[in-house]
């Protein structure tokens, strides 16, 4: 995979969405003792009984375990969407491997409403290929029917062919 291979990912994890039966997806032993490891994070253990009760483990051993299933779980009101995922695992600059030249993914910044900042990167920039999108299924939006019209133009801008239509679940604000 080009993507993959010329930035510095610690990896890139595709699977299609669960929206049903999610319990099915989660394999409870790649999740043991991370309970202990939250804890251990946030007090200042100094008795060995308390060490041994919430174990050795780190909230890092739970990283990817978490990111293979947390982002491909989505509530079965979405289900119309049969979405597909992709979740990029980026390095910082400042984490990499010794040897390790690829270049590094440039964050970029939004605003959501409330004042949050999301960091994002872009994929696929530059990548000579079209991708092989099918159809677009626009969300719930206050404002529907220009978000459609926004991924349509997008659409036609990048010489993609695909079927573009509204969610009918409500817009809750």
């Amino acid at each position: 995979m080009e993507e993959r291979d010329g930035w510095l990912y610690q990896g890139i994890i595709t699977e299609q969405v669960s929206y049903e039966d999610h319990e099915a997806r989660i394999r409870p032993e790649l999740f043991e003792g991370m309970a202990g490891a939250f804890l251990r994070t946030i007090l200042p253990i100094r008795k060995n009984e308390l060490r041994e009760l919430l174990g050795t483990k780190s909230v890092d051993d739970f990283g990817k375990p978490y990111l293979s299933v947390a982002p491909f779980l989505k509530h079965r009101g979405f289900k119309e969407e049969a979405e597909y995922r992709i979740v990029a695992l980026c390095n910082r600059s400042t984490k990499r491997d010794e040897g390790d030249n690829r270049k590094v993914k440039e964050y970029y910044f939004r605003s959501r409403s409330g004042g949050n900042v999301v960091p994002y990167i872009s994929l696929y920039e530059g990548l000579k290929k079209i991708l092989p999108i099918k159809s677009i299924i626009v969300g719930p939006h206050a404002q529907q029917e220009n978000q459609r019209h926004a991924v349509e133009l997008v659409l036609e801008q990048h010489g993609i062919t695909a079927a573009v239509r509204v969610s009918q679940l409500p817009f809750r604000e």
